[in-house]
């Protein structure tokens, strides 16, 4: 998709887990109680600046972090509800590359960051500093933008130019290193690019759909959602269904777990990238939905009326 554009994270104590399963079927809640919010109607807000703001991640303990062209930064809200903006990485220049998706496993955050020929992975721990540093090259594997992680804390990567989906595998002892590689889904699709997992399922977009395949390669179906008219860029997927971004027309798409679609939002954004609910995280409202714009230079958050 950028490619296009250019030329258009061991729980010691058992009380610990309970604890964190009870936090998931919380979100699983609200989110169930959102499928009913409509994309049609609502305001947008700018709460930061990022030059071609890619890709945004709550984490588990739900902290905001986004990504962009010239680093990958947290933003924190303060008490006059404005939003600081802090450096996690900064712009790479040597090598050049460019950041994509992010994601939470195994108590870090990794992200892409890719060129035009060759990409990155970048990682850093989950602490109250963020300081990422590369830690494996994708050779020859350019424009690797989208990237997601599943419960065992396997990474998922979407590699737009190779129509592939590689999935890498972090060491038991150490989830800085890289263990093994592998394909894990081939011919994904000449605009592979946004990449979520939910419930076991790994989905992806892939031009005006969006596809996907079981983290066991069982499922060989069509595509969930299909749209006539629309660029999806990337998508959030949940109890509710699907939030996706459409690049091109500039707005979001509401499908519901059949892949029906709902609603569709005012043209108020400018190109946008990725999209997730709040949920109240961050300092947000639970109805909020946060959205990067690559082409507006800027995230922002929109508030279903």
């Amino acid at each position: 998709m950028r490619f296009l554009r250019l030329l258009a994270l061991s729980i010691a104590l058992a009380g610990c887990a309970a604890e964190l399963e009870g936090e998931e079927e919380d979100l699983d809640v609200q989110e169930q109680a959102l499928s009913g919010d409509s994309l049609s109607s609502g305001t947008r807000t700018t709460i930061a600046s990022v030059i071609g703001a890619e890709n945004h991640v709550f984490t588990s303990t739900g902290r905001l972090f986004v990504t962009g062209d010239k680093g990958i930064y947290e933003l924190k809200k303060k008490s006059d509800g404005t939003f600081d903006r802090i450096v996690a990485a900064p712009e790479q220049k040597s090598p050049f590359c460019q950041f994509g998706g992010i994601t939470e496993a195994r108590g870090l955050l990794y992200a892409n960051c890719y060129g035009v020929t060759d990409s990155w992975l970048f990682a850093a721990k989950l602490e109250p500093t963020v300081s990422f540093r590369s830690i494996a090259m994708l050779n020859g594997r350019g424009l690797a933008n989208g990237l997601t992680s599943d419960a065992q804390g396997r990474l998922y990567i979407a590699t737009t130019l190779q129509n592939q989906i590689l999935r890498f595998t972090t060491a038991p002892s150490d989830p800085f290193t890289v263990s093994t590689r592998e394909t894990f889904q081939n011919n994904s699709g000449a605009l592979t690019n946004g990449i979520k997992h939910y419930e076991g399922v790994i989905y992806w977009s892939d031009g005006a759909a969006i596809k996907k395949n079981t983290i066991d390669r069982y499922y060989s179906g069509p595509p969930t959602v299909v749209a006539d008219f629309a660029y999806f860029d990337d998508l959030h997927v949940d109890a509710s269904g699907y939030l996706i971004t459409d690049y091109t027309g500039n707005v979001l798409r509401a499908y519901d777990t059949r892949g029906r679609s709902t609603s569709v939002s005012p043209k108020s954004f400018n190109g946008p990238s990725s999209v997730g609910r709040a949920l109240g995280r961050a300092g947000l409202g639970a109805r909020t939905i946060v959205v990067t714009e690559r082409g507006g230079n800027r995230v922002s958050i929109f508030e279903p009326n």
